[in-house]
């Protein structure tokens, strides 16, 4: 019969016999519920402050305690799946653990509560009507706290945007003196300066460029996390049109094509909806194959759906497999600088705006080559008149 598994002593001398107990119960049985209470057991140790080392001194006691060669196995087991948590730990996610435990304290609580009103309504049958109401204030002042926990994470998104701009913004300046100072180090100087003092101040020089455009990137990002919806009708075809021709400087030097497939119109903000699909194409061009000639194709195969899905479909180098959704992280990037320029923020932005949107955007290996970028946007959105 499977052993009922203990809560966790309150200090350091009852939670060594219940790790003695609990290990013990697992070398008889062997089965996942062992394992369940080491993980639980690790847990409690680190709230009483057990060290690693202790708890490797403790296990190395309790396991001496039941020494059969039969239970060596379940013992290493029991051990590992305890070590899990300070694994954790030590990678840094004690944050996570601490409010884990806290939402498993709040659920215990609240299935406490439906536990003693289960036991009231049973026992008094004739104040049903009082502890449905009861209930049901419990339940709103749940949603209560849901709002408020949303609305604390949006003051902590625009702090967090308001702080990247500043940042940003107080970079900016010296960057840009550096790299005035550089190119009047080289104006100056430059004829008289050896081979290699020349490559140096090159690499320099490259170095600052991607910092201010990693600079610029940011600023769009905070931006964009920062800026309020200004919602309205867009007629993508146009706003695709006004894309290309912004790009035709990079579509003629990269040789490709953009074609322009049936688009509907959506409702969003242009600002943003044009941040996003700029950000596509130029991508498609920058990332083209250098064997074939690059093709864009933007379309939507149902104009009239709502949502919309908008295809963004290219012949380009593609995306390795398994890559699909770390693209669109903050700063990720897949390719060296000096082989395409960029700060890896272009995707994490047109992830934010179509999330803002009440939409999505995902990716895939187009069929034998390429990309295809699908951008799921409501054609109705529900929001503020510009």
């Amino acid at each position: 019969m499977m052993e009922t598994v203990h809560p966790p002593a309150a200090d350091e001398t009852g939670f060594a016999g219940d790790y003695a107990a609990a290990l013990a119960a697992h070398a008889a049985q062997g089965d996942e519920t062992g394992l369940t209470a080491a993980f639980q057991l690790a847990r409690a140790g680190m709230a009483l402050g057990v060290s690693l080392t202790e708890i490797c001194e403790i296990h190395q006691g309790a396991a001496a305690a039941i020494a059969a060669p039969e239970t060596a196995q379940c013992s290493e087991e029991f051990l590992l799946e305890a070590l899990t948590v300070y694994d954790m730990a030590l990678r840094g996610h004690l944050d996570t653990i601490r409010q884990l435990r806290q939402e498993v304290e709040e659920r215990q609580r609240i299935e406490e509560d439906l536990r003693l009103a289960t036991f009231a309504l049973s026992r008094q049958r004739d104040n049903l009507e009082t502890e449905v109401e009861k209930r049901t204030q419990q339940v709103v002042a749940m949603l209560d706290d849901l709002h408020r926990t949303n609305k604390e994470l949006m003051q902590n998104n625009q702090e967090q945007a308001e702080f990247a701009y500043a940042v940003s913004h107080d970079l900016k300046s010296p960057t840009n003196t550096v790299r005035m100072l550089l190119n009047a180090l080289v104006e100056d100087y430059g004829a008289g300066m050896p081979e290699g003092a020349r490559e140096l101040v090159a690499m320099q020089s490259a170095t600052v460029e991607r910092m201010l455009r990693l600079i610029d990137d940011l600023l769009s990002y905070s931006n964009t996390v920062d800026a309020e919806l200004v919602l309205a009708p867009v007629p993508l075809d146009r706003l695709l049109a006004s894309v290309a021709a912004d790009l035709f400087a990079e579509i003629e030097e990269g040789g490709a094509e953009v074609v322009l497939g049936a688009l509907p119109e959506v409702r969003g903000d242009e600002t943003q909806l044009r941040i996003l699909f700029q950000n596509l194409v130029a991508n498609a061009i920058k990332f083209r194959d250098p064997g074939r000639p690059q093709k864009v194709e933007i379309s939507c195969a149902d104009p009239a759906a709502d949502p919309a899905v908008i295809t963004v479909r290219d012949r380009g180098i593609g995306i390795p497999p398994g890559q699909g959704e770390r693209i669109f992280g903050l700063f990720q990037r897949l390719h060296a600088h000096d082989d395409y320029p960029g700060s890896g923020l272009g995707l994490a932005i047109c992830k934010r705006i179509a999330t803002k949107h009440d939409g999505a955007i995902g990716v895939e290996p187009g069929e034998g080559e390429g990309t295809v970028f699908r951008v799921t946007l409501p054609r109705h959105a529900e929001g503020p008149e510009p």
